[in-house]
């Protein structure tokens, strides 16, 4: 689990956590596009494709549902690679103009994966920090300009 407090309002946390078209620029070590290929109010699945690393590129398929009113935001890999299996929450709670964003991603890898549990949980705790620092630093700046 990893998580950051963002000094913004949870309906804009929301809002721009939840904005695949921004994904690329929110995560930006990691993903080079996010095409979404269906979407619906509440749910949409997406492919994503991360910038080239070690001279191999990838790209997924993931679904995910919003609950908007709970703040709670879930996801599965579809298509899996290296993984067994792969689920993520997300989730907003605040405490007036201050809100807390929260992350976990539960996880095991293939048994013929190129790298172990301990060592995804180590690399996404790794890209999680880095990335939800980059939330907060995006998020916090539309607030500033307002």
């Amino acid at each position: 689990m990893n998580s950051i407090i963002i000094d913004a309002p949870t309906e804009l946390v929301w809002s721009i956590a939840n904005d695949l078209a921004l994904w690329p620029r929110l995560f930006a070590d990691e993903y080079e596009s996010v095409r979404v290929l269906e979407a619906v109010p509440d749910r949409a699945r997406f492919e994503v494709t991360t910038h080239p690393r070690d001279g191999k590129q990838y790209t997924w398929i993931s679904e995910r549902s919003m609950d908007h009113e709970r703040l709670v935001a879930t996801a599965r890999r579809i298509t899996l690679g290296p993984f067994r299996y792969m689920h993520i929450a997300h989730w907003i709670t605040s405490d007036d103009a201050v809100s807390r964003l929260t992350w976990v991603q539960d996880f095991e890898m293939r048994a013929d994966a190129p790298v172990t549990d301990t060592q995804m949980k180590a690399h996404i705790d790794r890209s999680s920090t880095a990335n939800l620092l980059r939330h907060k630093e995006f998020i916090e700046a539309k607030v500033g300009a307002r």
